[in-house]
């Protein structure tokens, strides 16, 4: 809950910058209900479009979530006012909650399958407890004193020392990390030995989430592939690979961990080196620029790979065997995967939207990521064969990746310094 939850940032602003308890509070309350409903929205309007459900059904689970996050919210603050008991540190909470979900998830499998009428239903009887809660949740007046309780100077302390803590700890060099092979740094100079020092000090946090994202896809590949054996999935299979293969540009999209990597960069690596003048040269930037490029290209090409055959495994399952499709998806993926590294690599040199909290301080830059996500989901919904996809994504790749080069060459040594 909102009201209950405690925070560095309410602490400051109630006891230090001393602001209303009340407007403030109302007004995080309503920011994230509205940031929710969106996203809500845009998630869930994803989801239809790709399976053809109601654009009314759609609107009803929304307002449903809307509705029952309201009640929630209004049920926490009646009861910690009246009896000062916290739902959000109970772990019985959290087992209620998942217990609940799994039950729901299981009727299905029992032929117990809710219709369309039993959420209207459902949807309307929330809005109609969903008034009187949030008239409660605006005229509440103890909202102060809920913060001085929940809010202590210890508690922001620890909070603190709490986020610098798990910050230190998303990026800690591993022990065995820090001893490099002298083998991996002959006949290296320059540039080459310096990003060669760097990745292999950081390989175990480069690697640790596309080793992840990889067993999790060879997973769901072999699950799909050995349980085709005993259910028909060919029809399914087959409108993934023919009908809807756009979709695996979002998934590229989605599991492509260039951002993550290039916040390594910058905390582990270039906020430190951003304080010499040397470091902005244009001679500099591009010599590096060129090699975390091939290094960001081959780490995404794993999963990128696995999912390239996992795909040829489910074609040739469903006895559709034509070398040329297969080269085509292969191509495919591989495309994609080059666009997108170099895509948050381009980003992260043109606009450098870090600080050295790792806040990101430039709204430019989480627009073009909103962008991208946007053109992606556009592109997912074009009716290309294969084919034509491989050809799109080889030249838009090739054309995109001389593109950034040059602006990089062109702009980033006066773009790429400490914000």
């Amino acid at each position: 809950p909102q009201f209950l939850r405690s925070s560095r940032d309410k602490y400051i602003a109630v006891h230090i910058y001393e602001l209303d308890a009340k407007t403030y509070m109302k007004c995080l309350f309503y920011d994230e209900l509205l940031t929710n409903f969106f996203f809500h929205f845009i998630f869930l309007l994803v989801i239809c479009s790709f399976f053809h459900e109601s654009l009314v059904l759609l609107l009803v689970s929304v307002f449903f979530q809307t509705f029952c996050r309201i009640i929630c919210e209004a049920f926490h603050l009646y009861f910690y006012q009246k009896y000062h008991y916290l739902f959000i540190n109970r772990i019985s909470f959290y087992l209620c909650s998942v217990l609940l979900f799994l039950f729901l998830s299981i009727l299905p499998f029992f032929h117990i399958i809710f219709s369309n009428s039993f959420f209207f239903v459902s949807g309307f009887l929330l809005f109609l407890l969903a008034i009187p809660s949030f008239i409660y949740i605006s005229s509440f007046m103890d909202y102060q004193s809920i913060i001085y309780e929940l809010n202590t100077y210890q508690t922001f302390v620890s909070q603190s020392m709490e986020q610098e803590y798990s910050k230190q700890k998303m990026f800690e060099v591993k022990k065995q990390d820090i001893q490099i092979s002298s083998k991996k740094l002959e006949g290296k100079m320059g540039y080459d030995y310096f990003h060669t020092i760097f990745m292999e000090r950081h390989k175990s946090l480069l690697y640790r989430n596309i080793w992840r994202v990889s067993f999790i896809l060879i997973i769901l590949y072999l699950g799909a592939f050995l349980f085709s054996y005993f259910v028909s999935l060919d029809s399914l299979f087959y409108d993934l690979l023919f009908q809807n293969i756009g979709i695996f540009i979002v998934v590229l999209y989605l599991i492509n961990r260039g951002s993550k990597i290039t916040e390594t960069m910058f905390y582990n690596c270039d906020c430190f080196m951003m304080k010499y003048n040397f470091y902005s040269d244009q001679d500099v930037i591009i010599g590096l620029f060129k090699r975390r490029l091939q290094s960001l290209i081959l780490m995404n090409l794993i999963p990128a790979f696995i999912i390239a055959i996992g795909n040829i495994l489910l074609l040739y399952r469903i006895s559709y065997i034509h070398f040329m499709v297969y080269f085509a998806m292969l191509f495919f993926m591989i495309s994609l995967s080059v666009f997108f590294s170099t895509h948050y690599l381009v980003l992260y040199y043109l606009f450098q939207p870090y600080d050295v909290s790792m806040s990101i301080k430039k709204p430019i830059y989480s627009f073009f990521i909103f962008l991208t996500s946007l053109i992606c989901y556009g592109l997912s919904r074009l009716s290309f064969s294969i084919i034509w996809y491989s050809i799109f994504g080889i030249l838009f790749s090739a054309l995109y990746v001389s593109i950034s080069i040059w602006l990089v060459y062109r702009h980033a040594n006066h773009t790429f310094r400490l914000s």
